[in-house]
């Protein structure tokens, strides 16, 4: 009888074993899990955040521009008052808004090093006094699908 139960005593060790594994995977996978999910979280928090900056970047150099010429300013984005909304796309900050030329971005026109598409909207609001609004869009797109940021200012000319 004695042979009896220690047999069945290492059956039950057995057991006890492969449930204490299952225990300690199911325990591991959620682990993992959260883990992965705190990574995406963050690094989409990351990514808004520098989205937010470069609207920011924009709206501050088409500010500058605007502190350049009034006159010319507005002609350029209004086509001589002819357009009343114009897109124009920002890949880069370094060519002068009087030699660009209004469009929208194509998915290929990343900011130079990033992952981001930052084009604006910018409306012509007749006057008195006359103003403009933009609108800037920062577009990125990652493993959970496609995601913008948007920032608003209306310049009008203050000198």
């Amino acid at each position: 009888m004695n042979k009896y139960l220690k047999h069945n005593q290492l059956g039950q060790s057995l057991f006890e074993l492969v449930f204490s594994l299952g225990i300690v995977s199911l325990v591991l996978l959620t682990l993992v899990s959260l883990s992965t999910k705190a990574v995406s979280n963050s690094t989409f928090a990351k990514n808004s955040s520098l989205a937010a900056r470069h609207n920011q970047e924009v709206l501050e150099w088409v500010r500058s521009q605007r502190d350049l010429d009034w006159t010319l300013f507005i002609n350029k984005v209004t086509n001589n008052k002819t357009v009343n909304t114009t897109t124009w796309c920002f890949a880069d900050l370094t060519t002068p808004l009087v030699s660009r030329s209004p469009g929208a971005c194509s998915n290929t026109s990343f900011i130079p090093n990033t992952q981001f598409i930052r084009q604006a909207v910018i409306n012509f609001i007749p006057g008195p006094p006359e103003s403009v609004e933009i609108i800037s869009t920062v577009k990125w797109q990652d493993p959970s699908g496609e995601h913008d940021s948007q920032a608003t200012t209306t310049l009008s000319n203050w000198k």
